[in-house]
């Protein structure tokens, strides 16, 4: 059927004088005038004017105008299906992220600040490309405080300079030589029973080897050992050599 516009009785004072058609600027009262919560019943009920709803259910609780103030409680919003908008970082239930470092220190960094990742110069190096930190160690590395390497430490380059005034060595060096092959020499050492100082003298040459281990040490000086200098064989052959020589000359000089 066709939509037909609402009526309403005209009164003079009290009484009812006629009908006329629904103004726009007309409305219904709310119990005779009042205002408070609507109860709908089943009825007709427009709802944009030209269509209407044949059955309306009544709802619950107070109806909410456009400028009233209310509480949502117990509302569930699928935020994938509305915009919400002029949210406070203060209005979160957490407005806040905790970091911890490795000694346990805490701070809070609340959202809408800016978190730096600072490096340490020489040591630590920081880059960050979209929403990547990348945490690494720069070319050249400097070692502020003492560093203990618990692995082994294998060094690539052709020249290690250590500026130390002591240098602690468990065991013992191993040299490879000019030569990458199966034979090292090793520089050890003997267990000590007490401190020892061994110096290296300020010329250059190459030392000599004992051939067996001694704790008995050479009290000869350079140039005492200097006068075997030219000697081709045993001294001692030598010497008891010609004290036999000797002693046959004294021996036909005393006979005559």
């Amino acid at each position: 059927m066709a939509v037909k516009t609402p009526v309403k009785a005209t009164f003079t004072g009290s009484d009812v004088t006629g009908l006329a058609e629904y103004q726009a600027a007309d409305f219904i009262g709310v119990v005779d005038g009042g205002t408070g919560a609507v109860t709908f019943t089943a009825g007709i009920l427009k709802a944009d004017g030209t269509n209407a709803f044949t059955t309306v259910t009544a709802p619950s609780g107070t109806i909410v105008g456009t400028t009233d103030t209310q509480t949502l409680t117990n509302k569930t919003i699928d935020a994938s299906s509305n915009t919400i908008s002029n949210i406070g970082v203060s209005s979160l239930t957490s407005s806040g992220i905790t970091i911890v470092d490795d000694s346990s220190t805490s701070a809070t960094i609340s959202l809408g600040e800016t978190l730096k990742i600072s490096g340490t110069s020489n040591e630590i190096e920081t880059a960050i490309s979209g929403d990547t930190i990348t945490i690494g160690l720069p070319n050249n590395v400097t070692i502020g405080n003492n560093l203990t390497v618990t692995g082994n430490l294998t060094v690539s380059g052709t020249t290690t300079t250590v500026n130390s005034t002591t240098i602690e060595i468990t065991n013992s060096f191993t040299f490879e030589g000019s030569t990458a092959d199966d034979y090292e020499t090793t520089l050890g050492v003997i267990d000590p029973t007490a401190d020892r100082t061994i110096n290296l003298p300020n010329v250059s040459g190459t030392l000599p080897v004992l051939a067996v281990a001694s704790t008995t040490q050479i009290t000869a000086t350079p140039e005492e050992l200097n006068y075997s200098d030219g000697v081709t064989s045993n001294i001692q052959t030598q010497l008891d050599a010609k004290a036999s020589s000797a002693f046959a000359i004294a021996q036909a000089v005393a006979l005559g």
